[in-house]
C-alpha cells in the first residue's frame, strides 16, 4: 500500500485478519488516506484518522506535519510498533503504556502548549515504556525487536523509521520486513528460545 501511496491510519488487533491458509492480512480500510488525492479519502483531513487509542503522540498533541509523508506513513509505522507491543504484551497498546508513563501536566488533555515543548517528556515515557515492554520479549529476542520498536515508534515523527533510511526512503518497510521475516525463520527453526 504504501509503494502506491496508501496509508492505512488503522492498524490495531481488532483490523488484523488471522487464515490459517494465508496468514495475517490487513483489514478495514474505511481509514486510508492516499497520496494522490488526499482530499477524497473519507478521513484524509482528520487529525487522528484511525483509533484514538493508538495514535501516535504527535497526532494526540495535535501535532499535525504538513508533509504528507511523515503525517500518515509515519503514522502506519507508529501502529506497526503498536502492534508488535500488543502481541507481546499480550494485549496492551504501546499508548497504554507511553502514556502511563507520563506525568499528568504532560497528557495530551492536559498539556497547553506545542508538541514540542513536550517531546523531553514523551521521549522519557517511551524510554520508560520499553523498559516496561521488554520483561514480556523472549530474551532471545529482545535486542531486536526492542531496536525495531525505537525505530518504528520513535517519538519525533520527523525521525521515526530505519536510522539509515532517515532523510531519503525513511519510511519504507523493506527493513522492517527483513527484520520480522528474520526473526520469524529464526523462531519457526527452533532457534530462538523464550
Amino acid at each position: 500500500m504504501h509503494w502506491q501511496g496508501i496509508a492505512h491510519q488503522d492498524l490495531k488487533p481488532s483490523n488484523v485478519l488471522f487464515f490459517e491458509a494465508f496468514g495475517a492480512k490487513l483489514g478495514d480500510l474505511g481509514c486510508a488516506d492516499t497520496l494522490k488525492n488526499p482530499s477524497k479519502s473519507p478521513r484524509g483531513q482528520h487529525i487522528i484518522p484511525g483509533d484514538f487509542n493508538y495514535a501516535p503522540p504527535e497526532l494526540l498533541y495535535s501535532e499535525c506535519s504538513t508533509d504528507w509523508k511523515i503525517r500518515r506513513l509515519g503514522c502506519d509505522f507508529y501502529l506497526l510498533g503498536s502492534l508488535v507491543v500488543f502481541f507481546f504484551t499480550e494485549g496492551a497498546p504501546l499508548n497504554a503504556v507511553l502514556l502511563g508513563k507520563l506525568h499528568t501536566a504532560h497528557k495530551p488533555l492536559q498539556w497547553p502548549h506545542d508538541y514540542r515543548t513536550v517531546l523531553p517528556y514523551i521521549r522519557q515515557a517511551f524510554e520508560d515504556a520499553l523498559c516496561e515492554i521488554q520483561k514480556d520479549i523472549p530474551a532471545s529476542v529482545r535486542p531486536q525487536i526492542i531496536e525495531v520498536l525505537r525505530w518504528l515508534c520513535e517519538p519525533d515523527p520527523k525521525r521515526r523509521g530505519h536510522p539509515t533510511d532517515l532523510g531519503g526512503s525513511q519510511f519504507n518497510l523493506e527493513r522492517f520486513i527483513s527484520a520480522f521475516d528474520l526473526l520469524a525463520q529464526k523462531a519457526q527453526y527452533g532457534t530462538l528460545k523464550a
